[in-house]
């Protein structure tokens, strides 16, 4: 049979991780694709055919009455993977030991080794021992996360342990956003003859390095064209470059720019920096424009499913301008330009199987803090919290619950910034009222508030005869206030009296999900108001991402 490197040139040699016990020297080269998927154990090595009985033509001729048998070869024994995958086959429980080798990745040729050799470590580097662990030790593990569970290489296990290790390399690489497809394999080990030992490998395809796209959206109570640029992997450790330029109805004009990358080659912990312009049209509750020039720094960290932790200082210049003829007093004096530098903090919690309510499980939780005052020209504290909570029931039925809160307090006795206040009111937070619409008012300016409270009650039911539909049939119950708090005294229960007396909403409509798009089209009207508060009666028309 021809030799088939004389036809095509052989694949390149996937980045090979082995584990620590079996470490060869970095100046040895990976093995290649060819010998990774041939199946069965490898050749006999140079040693071990040098061992063999040689066969003798001469005295086989000299004597022809004499046969000469030539040895037989030896046999290999079965490789422990085949049993395994046997009893896989067989739906049993694959109890043979096993012992990973080495993890290889094939198709990632812009990744720096540097970088993919950090990825891998935690699946073969050896676990700390039981025994009492150092600071650094538990800092490390602590750092794995869920991947501390996992067998490491070199260490006995069995092969569903070895499909987790699997599964969990998988997802790491597909958190880097960097591939369309990722496939992997359990094999022999190619560098090791023992009937246990296996090698991972991860065949890879990467996605296009550079995209450019434009688009138009409508979300949030505005309509938008947006184009976007992104760069990923600029330089070998999954970083990405991302700008957009957005045009829209309120937003006027909004520019950014980011650069972020897996902190330390962990995709659990992500690093951001980003710059960014933005002019907004307020006039449809001010009688004013705003505008901000700002710089963010931020590092995000995920260490379960579901939750994430994000820390940030941010430094932002704000100014609000364009004031129109109308524009009250209260507007006129705090249109002054600020500077703000803050440092937040941000949790959230989201177990929600189905975000778009056909699956309606879970629940979703959020809490952030941001203090003002690190410089600057304003000071304040602010928090907010955000609840919801879907529950399905009978058939193709559910019920939603969601309720949010903030407050803020001024560190320096005077009135807070108005581009940082509350504002409620509008078919995304409380139905059957205007944009921004509760609260505080003079004139015709919504001043927002430093206090507010929402809660709200939804029930879904299925389009008759069409229960599989994104369409459903809805029923909900709104109610919330704004207070703004007077930030020269001290805090007492008396200064959120306000807020006891709520405005509040009733209605049904038809709800209609498609993506992360949610479209809300509703007849209702209020039920209280308190003076001032911009009631709606009718019909309503809410297109966004998040309701009450």
């Amino acid at each position: 049979m021809a030799d088939a490197n004389a036809i095509a040139p052989a694949p390149p040699s996937p980045a090979a991780f082995p584990g620590m016990p079996y470490a060869a020297d970095a100046s040895s080269p990976a093995p290649d694709a060819a010998s990774i998927l041939r199946a069965g154990m490898p050749p006999l090595a140079a040693a071990e055919a040098e061992s063999l009985p040689a066969f003798d033509d001469s005295a086989a001729s000299a004597s022809p009455s004499t046969s000469a048998t030539p040895p037989a070869e030896p046999t290999a024994a079965p490789h422990n993977l085949e049993s395994a995958q046997a009893a896989l086959a067989a739906g049993q429980i694959p109890r043979d030991a096993l012992r990973l080798s080495s993890i290889q990745l094939e198709g990632c040729p812009s990744l720096r080794r540097s970088f993919l050799q950090r990825l891998i470590s935690p699946y073969i580097t050896p676990a700390p021992s039981s025994a009492p662990m150092s600071v650094t030790a538990a800092l490390q593990r602590a750092w794995a996360a869920h991947r501390a569970e996992l067998p490491r290489a070199g260490e006995a296990t069995e092969l569903l342990a070895l499909l987790a290790v699997a599964r969990s390399v998988a997802g790491d690489l597909q958190a880097l956003d960097l591939f369309d497809s990722i496939d992997a394999s359990v094999l022999p080990s190619s560098s090791s003859s023992g009937p246990e030992e296996v090698d991972l490998l991860f065949t890879l395809r990467e996605k296009s390095r550079v995209l450019l796209k434009s688009s138009t959206d409508v979300g949030n109570g505005e309509g938008s064209a947006s184009i976007q640029g992104r760069v990923r992997n600029c330089f070998g450790g999954a970083e990405c470059l991302e700008g957009n330029a957005t045009v829209g109805t309120r937003t006027r004009r909004s520019f950014n720019v980011s650069l972020s990358a897996p902190l330390l080659a962990n995709p659990d912990h992500q690093a951001s920096l980003s710059a960014y312009a933005l002019d907004r049209d307020c006039s449809n509750y001010l009688s004013c424009s705003e505008g901000l020039r700002g710089a963010r720094v931020a590092l995000r960290s995920s260490l379960a499913p579901g939750v994430s932790h994000e820390m940030a200082y941010e430094l932002v210049w704000r100014q609000l301008g364009r004031l129109a003829p109308s524009a009250s007093l209260s507007v006129r004096r705090l249109a002054v330009p600020t500077l703000k530098s803050s440092l937040s903090y941000t949790y959230a919690r989201d177990t929600r199987l189905d975000a778009l309510l056909l699956n309606p499980a879970g629940s979703s939780f959020k809490f952030s803090s941001e203090l003002a005052g690190l410089g600057g020209d304003t000071a304040f504290l602010k928090s907010e919290v955000d609840y919801f909570r879907p529950r399905a029931f009978g058939a193709g039925w559910a019920y939603t619950i969601a309720a949010r809160a903030g407050a803020m307090k001024s560190l320096d006795a005077r009135a807070t910034p108005l581009v940082d206040r509350f504002h409620l009111g509008g078919p995304i937070s409380l139905r059957m009222f205007r944009h921004n619409s509760l609260g505080p008012k003079d004139g015709l300016d919504s001043l927002g508030g430093d206090a507010y409270w929402a809660a709200g009650a939804s029930l879904l039911a299925p389009m008759p005869y069409r229960a599989e539909w994104p369409l459903k049939l809805h029923a909900f119950v709104n109610a919330g206030q704004v207070c703004a708090l007077d930030q020269s005294q001290p805090l007492r229960p008396a200064a959120f009296a306000p807020l006891a007396q709520p405005s509040s909403s009733a209605g049904i409509g038809i709800v209609y999900t498609q993506g992360p798009l949610r479209v809300e089209l509703n007849a209702g009207l209020p039920l209280t108001a308190r003076m001032g508060d911009g009631t709606r009666k009718g019909f309503q028309l809410g297109i966004g991402l998040t309701f009450l």
